[in-house]
């Protein structure tokens, strides 16, 4: 009866932490919208990925607005489905009790003008092989993605100006 209980409670957990993620999803701006779906795009372009995951958590979404464009940072939890990559936005699909938990952080540069992606970042891996050492490999890879050369996005000069030093 009491284990009853427990997978009770984990169940409504569960749901209750997707309609929370669904929530603040639907109030994310737009490139915040479009940084999830290239995080998702790329995740689910692996081989390894066979089968579909849900959103449980957005655990970081932040915008920063430059001169030339926009950088989008975001960190999530997804929780494996029983449905396969190919069918996973079916209606029926739902999260596994013990499915593998996935950590994918991203960081993406858009361009102002048409909100094409400049630069992107993405790393998913097991939650429970998320160390210390990869954070740290995310937060940097993250810093120069942020702070990447903006030629070629309106700066005139910059491009013959480094070239000038090669």
């Amino acid at each position: 009866m009491e284990r009853h209980l427990v997978a009770l409670w984990l169940s409504a957990t569960i749901i209750v932490a997707g309609t929370t993620a669904q929530i603040q999803l639907e109030e994310t701006s737009e490139l915040k919208q479009k940084a999830l779906e290239h995080t998702l795009e790329k995740f689910y372009s692996s081989k390894e990925v066979i089968n579909g995951f849900a959103l449980v958590s957005i655990q970081e979404a932040t915008e920063t607005e430059f001169s030339a464009g926009t950088f989008v940072r975001l960190q999530l939890k997804l929780k494996q489905t029983n449905c396969n990559k190919n069918n996973r936005a079916r209606a029926d699909c739902k999260v596994l009790r013990n499915g593998r938990e996935m950590s994918c952080y991203s960081c993406f540069k858009f361009a102002s003008a048409d909100e094409m992606v400049v630069s992107p970042f993405v790393d998913c891996l097991p939650a429970h092989q998320l160390r210390k050492e990869r954070e740290g490999m995310r937060a940097k890879s993250c810093k120069y993605i942020e702070d990447k050369d903006e030629s070629g996005l309106g700066f005139p000069g910059v491009f013959s100006f480094s070239k000038s030093y090669a």
